[in-house]
């Protein structure tokens, strides 16, 4: 198991992650880090409908026995996935792309993905940032759609 964590730092990072479950997000936070698993992942996913793609579930019991799919979380973002020749990360954008990375390695195959948590404010970070002086959060806003949920499943 190999993983990096890394935090979004510029404004554009932020502005550019708001999480689709949310109406009207304040972005406090972005944490980045990579897993390098073994099919099957044992990680559900669907498309968010501001073109990332969004873990919906996770199961161990169906984790290849050398995953520690511990890290991920129920809201965190796939955005990237490494090819399968080389040493490059490429980015993920709907479900179907990420399946088709995934499912072209054989079973037992490792795949890194890189994931992206956002953290939101709480109501009183939202109400005092700029007010108190310190600089305001962005803000973002999705529009929420149900999309269908895949399995990272062979």
């Amino acid at each position: 198991l190999q993983r990096s964590v890394t935090t979004a730092s510029t404004a554009d990072d932020v502005v550019a992650a708001a999480p689709s479950s949310s109406a009207a997000a304040i972005i406090k936070d972005i944490t980045e880090f990579e897993l390098t698993l073994s099919r099957p992942l044992g990680i559900n996913v669907e498309d968010g409908p501001d073109g990332y793609v969004i873990v919906t579930a996770l199961n161990e019991t169906a984790s290849s026995p050398s995953n520690d799919i511990s890290a991920v979380g129920i809201g965190d973002r796939i955005v990237a996935v490494d090819s399968s020749l080389g040493n490059q990360m490429w980015p993920v954008s709907n479900v179907a792309g990420l399946v088709s990375a995934c499912t072209s390695r054989l079973p037992g195959q490792t795949v890194s993905l890189r994931f992206e948590r956002v953290e939101l404010a709480d109501d009183d970070e939202r109400d005092g940032g700029a007010a108190a002086g310190g600089v305001p959060y962005a803000t973002a806003t999705a529009v929420g759609s149900e999309a269908p949920s895949s399995s990272l499943q062979p």
